[in-house]
């Protein structure tokens, strides 16, 4: 791609089936949309299933890096291993079907969001008992899978939607705590 001086592309929006193995161009997209400081980030890659494997696509680790971002969407892709987070500017973060985020990369990525407002969380199924730890956070939209419990903590929060089918599932809200003094 030209680079067109005092251009900048401030929306990317990707919506697809992922059936590819390796480097796709959906890399260098990315790559270039993040180096050029997209504001708003809105992937849907829905995986390719086939009889021996599912076909995932990985996301890579510089976009948890954008510090540009202020809206990122994920739905139906996969994080791999450990990652750096620094996203100072979200404000917005929606999470959907992302395979392979635990307990512990979601609270690190939600640490490293200090000004995040608003966060849906639906049918991350490797998470068990997720911890959603904000003082920035206003709004939440909630949808558990079987066996899984969550902890929200979060002073600021206004609005709170959490569906689940599994009757068992335990919700822990810490919201108005007193202030110590």
């Amino acid at each position: 791609m030209r680079h067109v001086a005092d251009s900048s592309i401030t929306r990317f929006k990707l919506a697809m089936s992922f059936e590819y193995g390796g480097k796709t161009p959906v890399d260098k997209w990315l790559k270039f949309v993040v180096k050029n400081k997209v504001k708003e980030l809105d992937l849907r890659l829905r995986p390719w299933y086939d009889k021996r494997r599912d076909f995932y696509y990985y996301l890579p680790k510089t976009v948890l890096r954008a510090q540009s971002l202020t809206l990122l969407k994920l739905d139906g892709l996969k994080i791999k291993g450990n990652f750096q987070v620094g996203l100072p500017s979200l404000k917005l973060l929606f999470l959907i079907r992302v395979s392979g985020l635990n307990d512990h990369a979601l609270e690190d990525l939600l640490a490293k969001c200090p000004s995040l407002k608003t966060m849906v969380l639906k049918t991350c199924a490797n998470l068990s008992t997720p911890q959603v730890c904000s003082s920035s956070l206003k709004s939440s939209e909630v949808e558990l899978v079987t066996n899984q419990n969550i902890k929200i903590e979060a002073i600021n929060l206004h609005s709170l939607d959490i569906m689940t089918s599994d009757e068992t599932c335990e919700i822990m809200t810490f919201m108005d705590l007193p202030s110590r003094a």
